[in-house]
Order: C-alpha cells, then structure tokens, then sequence
C-alpha cells in the first residue's frame, strides 16, 4: 500500500508539472539556474532521501484483529498489531550495516529459524544477488533482529561477513562441516506462514496469514477467515502457545485443542449474528 501511495503521487506530481513545463523551459533561457539551498547538490539528495525514508517510514499498517481469549468465558478483545514486528515484515527487509557510516544494505532476510516454543534462533540472510541464486547464510536471531524506528534492520553484518559464515539449506542431506539445516527442534517460519489453523479433527478453519514477535519470541500468530475469492474477510489472533503446531505431509499447519476449536466457531458465529 505504502509503495503504490509513493508511485500514485510521483503520476500526479508529473501530471500536475506538464502545463508549467513549457513555460519553465523558455524562462531557463533568460534566467541563471536555481542554486542548491546548501550549494551541494549531492548532500541535498542525500538529504531529500533521508526525509523520504523518515516520511514513509510512518506508514507501516496496523492490523486489526479480535484476540480469542485463553478460557472460554474470556471476553474477546480487538487489537491493533503494529506489522513492524511481524514475520510479513520482517522476512523480505533489506539488513543494514549498522556499523557502517552509510548504512548499507548486506543482505535480505529470507527466513527465521523458531523453536517450537517460538523462540528465534536462527535469522537466515541472503546475500542480496539475484533471482536468490546467493549464498543462504544462518545468523543468532538477538545478533540480527534490531529494529530502529523506520523500521530498518540494522545488524552488526558486512558482506565479508556473510560471505565467511557457514553456509544454510533447508536440505537435510545438504548437511556438513561447511553447511547448515534447520535442526531438529526448529521450524521454518517461511513455511508456517503458508499453513492453516485446523480444529481438532484436522479440518481446516482459517489461514495463517502472519505472525507477531515480541522479546524474540513468536508471540501471537493472525489467522484470516470468511474470505471472498481470498480477498477481504475477518482476522483473529491466537497465543502461539495457544495451538499445537503440527506436520501434515510436507506442510506446517497450527492445530487447536477440542475447547479452543469450539470457542473460534462461536466466536465466529457472532460475526453473523
């Protein structure tokens, strides 16, 4: 949304500058060009990006969803989670030096590697070459998760870095001295996101549309329902501790003890009501 907003301006700006172009095109021929305000025109981009990112580092959504309380007298409370700090978010950001002057980009955040706890453990970067045919390399999730107020990650990365550490797969066999998987107890988040939120029986009730981190933990996992053609629908959110995550075939799915189950589906019932 933030970035179809910027491109929807840039048109009108265009569009909105077209009857002054001529106009400003004769009179460049009688008048001295317009001085930069600091004389430097280099510093004023650098400044005008700075005041680019500062403005739309703001338009971060806030998701809006009914908490399903733990106990089934428990009244149900809608939130205003703040996608920063959400797997959606985080898993695609661009990491930054943040030892570097610049604030490079080194890397782009492909996965998180959780416990079934939730806890993070691994934050796997990939080296930032094309059509992710780079290196995949797994780093300590508190060394890379830093987020500042834009939202950037900032980490103690440089590409030498990147380019020295052991190197990720999601291959089992792949693994070696020189090569790391995903261990025992862990848990591709890439994966669960594209899971279901199933009753006890292992029907499917609603998708798993993002998850919540909080102190380096999985916090809060969102579910999405009633959709119409995938498109629009109601959102809810669970405890990750609420559900039980579980291995159906190749994929990862949350599933919800009998009282849990039966406590969404009147919860959802009163949205009909």
């Amino acid at each position: 949304m933030k970035n179809k907003f910027l491109i929807t301006v840039s048109i009108l700006a265009i569009m909105n500058a077209v009857p002054a172009f001529a106009e400003t095109a004769k009179s460049q021929t009688q008048t001295k060009p317009e001085i930069s305000e600091t004389g430097n025109i280099v510093e004023d981009a650098k400044t005008a990006v700075k005041d680019i990112k500062k403005d739309t580092s703001k338009a971060y959504d806030k998701i809006k969803a009914t908490l399903i309380g733990k106990e089934n007298n428990d009244k149900n409370t809608t939130l205003e989670i703040d996608s920063k700090y959400t797997a959606n978010n985080i898993i695609g950001q661009p990491v930054h030096n943040s030892t570097s002057k610049e604030n490079e980009s080194v890397g782009t955040i492909k996965d998180i590697i959780i416990d079934r706890d939730g806890k993070g453990i691994w934050v796997i970067v990939a080296d930032g070459n094309f059509f992710d045919m780079g290196k995949l390399a797994a780093f300590d999730y508190e060394r890379i998760m830093k987020i500042n107020s834009n939202g950037d990650i900032a980490a103690p990365l440089t590409k030498s870095s990147i380019d020295n550490a052991a190197e990720f797969s999601y291959e089992n066999k792949d693994y070696s001295n020189r090569v790391l998987v995903i261990p025992s107890n862990g848990l591709s988040v890439s994966k669960l996101l594209q899971g279901r939120l199933l009753d006890q029986n292992k029907e499917s009730m609603a998708d798993i549309e993002n998850i919540l981190f909080k102190n380096g933990m999985a916090s809060q996992i969102i579910v999405g329902f009633d959709k119409m053609l995938g498109f629009g629908g109601e959102k809810a959110v669970f405890s990750f501790h609420d559900v039980t995550i579980i291995h159906d075939d190749e994929k990862l799915d949350f599933q919800m003890s009998k009282d849990k189950s039966a406590q969404f589906e009147t919860y959802k019932k009163t949205l009909t009501k």
